[in-house]
C-alpha cells in the first residue's frame, strides 16, 4: 500500500477527532457564562466522569466493526450483537442514574460533595441515551473505515460539532437551564445527529459494496 493511500485514508480520521476535541471547550466555554458556574462546571467533570466509564463497553466497537464486517451476513450478526450491548449498557445506565445507587458511586465511592452530585443527578439522566448513541456510531464508522470511506467520518463530525454548539449558545443565551444540563443536553443533540448522519453516510456501503455471504 503506498504512502499516499495511508495519508489519504488516515487525514480525515485526524481531522475528525480534532473536531471532535473542540466539543467539550465549547461546551464548557457556553456553561462557564452561567450562574453559579464554578458549581457547574464541577457537576459536569463528575457527569463526563461516570458517563465515560458507562460508554466504556462500546469503544470497542469501532475495532470490531472494521474486522468483522466482511460481508452482508457478518453486518446483521454483529448489528444484532451490537444492539444486545446497548440495550445492556442502557439499562446498566439506567438502574445507576434512576436509584440511590447515583448517589453511592457519586457520594460514597467518589467522595463527591453532596451539592455537585445533585446538580449532576439531572444531567446524568439526559444522557441515559448516551451509551446507545455512542456505541451505534461506532458501528458504522468502523464500516466507513474498512471499506475506505473516512471523509463521512469526517462529514459526521463535524455535524456533530454544529450541533453541539448550536444547543449550547441557545440555552447558554435563555438562561433557563442550569449550565451541567445544558453541557447534557447539547452532548445528546450532538451524539444522537451524528449517530444519525453516520448510518446514513453507511448505507449505500452496506447495500452496494459490502458482498454477500458465501454459501
Amino acid at each position: 500500500m503506498r504512502v499516499r493511500t495511508i495519508f489519504a485514508l488516515w487525514l480525515p480520521l485526524a481531522i475528525s477527532f480534532e473536531l471532535m476535541m473542540l466539543e467539550g471547550p465549547a461546551v464548557q466555554g457556553a456553561m462557564g457564562r452561567l450562574p453559579q458556574s464554578q458549581l457547574h462546571l464541577a457537576s459536569w467533570g463528575l457527569t463526563m466522569s461516570i458517563a465515560l466509564i458507562l460508554e466504556s463497553p462500546v469503544i470497542m466497537l469501532l475495532s470490531t466493526s472494521i474486522a468483522l464486517v466482511s460481508d452482508k451476513q457478518a453486518y446483521r450478526a454483529l448489528r444484532r450483537f451490537v444492539l444486545n450491548v446497548l440495550l445492556v449498557c442502557t439499562v446498566i445506565t439506567a438502574l445507576v442514574i434512576f436509584t440511590p445507587l447515583f448517589d453511592f458511586v457519586a457520594g460514597t465511592l467518589m467522595g463527591q460533595p453532596a451539592e455537585i452530585v445533585q446538580a449532576s443527578r439531572p444531567a446524568m439522566q439526559i444522557m441515559l441515551l448516551w451509551t446507545a448513541a455512542i456505541g451505534w456510531r461506532r458501528f458504522y464508522q468502523g464500516i466507513l473505515i474498512r471499506y475506505s470511506r473516512t471523509h463521512f467520518v469526517t462529514y459526521g463530525t463535524a455535524i456533530r460539532l454544529c450541533a453541539t454548539v448550536i444547543p449550547a449558545v441557545w440555552l447558554a443565551r435563555s438562561g433557563t437551564v442550569p449550565g451541567v444540563q445544558v453541557g447534557a443536553i447539547a452532548l445528546m443533540c450532538a451524539v444522537i445527529t451524528e449517530a444519525i448522519a453516520t448510518t446514513i453516510f453507511t448505507t449505500p456501503t452496506i447495500r452496494h459494496v459490502l458482498p454477500d455471504a458465501e454459501p
